[in-house]
């Protein structure tokens, strides 16, 4: 479901592995490893701008992101172990979420579990996310850092005032 760009569905998510944003898994990293490190970008608000979001791609199969006008806020996610069968793989996640930010005006925030399923194909000794495109799923400091970008580009009065109010209710759930 494609909604105005500034809908958004919140995730607040603690990562489980810290990484700087240039490392990675290395060619030969396991499933989860893999997975690790795109959620943990996708937390970081890597997928909520086309230019933020490069890293990404060597971690997937697609050579596309969509347009995503809608977010998950989450507080944690887990990745469970990888289920391997020959070059695929599934991975599970739970995302503890926070709340979702949808459609003008915002939806209202509420706590909920997410289980998410990411198969993934080895290409080149490398594994891939081949299945799982989902809305961002970001943290609440990245996800209020993206709305403030929104507010310096907005374009007329009535769009930044409606950013702006947005603003004020993520600033709200800190």
């Amino acid at each position: 479901m494609r909604l105005s760009r500034l809908s958004a569905v919140l995730v607040l998510v603690t990562p489980i592995v810290a990484c700087t944003p240039s490392a990675g898994p290395a060619p030969n990293a396991e499933p989860r490893a893999v997975v690790l490190e795109y959620c943990r970008l996708d937390y970081d608000g890597a997928r909520l701008s086309a230019s933020k979001g490069e890293r990404l791609f060597s971690l997937v199969t697609w050579e596309a992101e969509p347009g995503w006008d809608t977010a998950v806020i989450v507080s944690s996610f887990n990745a469970h172990e990888a289920q391997v069968i020959g070059p695929s793989a599934k991975v599970i996640v739970d995302y503890q979420v926070v709340g979702r930010f949808e459609g003008r005006p915002p939806t209202a925030l509420e706590a909920s579990s997410e289980h998410v399923e990411f198969r993934l194909v080895k290409r080149r000794n490398t594994w891939l996310i081949d299945h799982g495109k989902i809305p961002p799923h970001v943290s609440l400091p990245a996800f209020i850092a993206h709305v403030q970008t929104l507010v310096q580009l907005a374009r007329n009065d009535k769009r930044q005032s409606a950013l702006l109010r947005d603003l004020e209710r993520l600033r709200a759930l800190k």
